[in-house]
């Protein structure tokens, strides 16, 4: 439903992308804390837009948004909110506009970039196996000098 004609199938499924944006939203934003990102909130959101691209790139719209209201909810739950209290505020909608956007614009990208891969292949051409009899080219490799 998600998917378009242009786009055909993403690299990872978003029921594959999605955990795996969890998984790396949650990473950041540890050592973001571990970092003293608290102190520097735009480093935490600099740093959970990495994620939220790379997860972007290769899966599906929905997961790609998903993975982006994870990083804002850790954001502005550890980052602002030090205690997993989420934090609406002013740096908080700016955060959360700006993973929205990273996440979409990141997706049209993948989307591009994956329909020209595709248009860009070309079939392979397996040889024919040759039939008995058939002379065998000698010297060059442009089949001028035949057996």
């Amino acid at each position: 439903m998600w998917r378009t004609r242009l786009a055909g199938k993403p690299v990872v499924s978003g029921s594959v992308g999605y955990p795996l944006g969890f998984v790396a939203a949650v990473t950041v934003t540890v050592l973001a804390v571990a970092a003293h990102a608290t102190s520097h909130p735009l480093w935490s959101v600099a740093a959970l837009a990495v994620p939220t691209a790379a997860i972007a790139a290769v899966t599906t719209l929905p997961a790609a948004l998903a993975t982006a209201g994870v990083c804002w909810a850790l954001h502005a739950g550890f980052v602002l909110g030090r205690h997993g209290d989420l934090q609406f505020s002013s740096a908080s909608a700016a955060a959360a506009a700006l993973l929205v956007a990273v996440a979409v614009v990141v997706h049209a990208v993948g989307v591009v970039v994956r329909a020209g891969l595709r248009a860009n292949r070309r079939p392979v051409a397996i040889p024919t196996p040759r039939a008995p009899g058939t002379p065998r080219l000698r010297g060059s490799h442009d089949g001028s000098a035949l057996a």
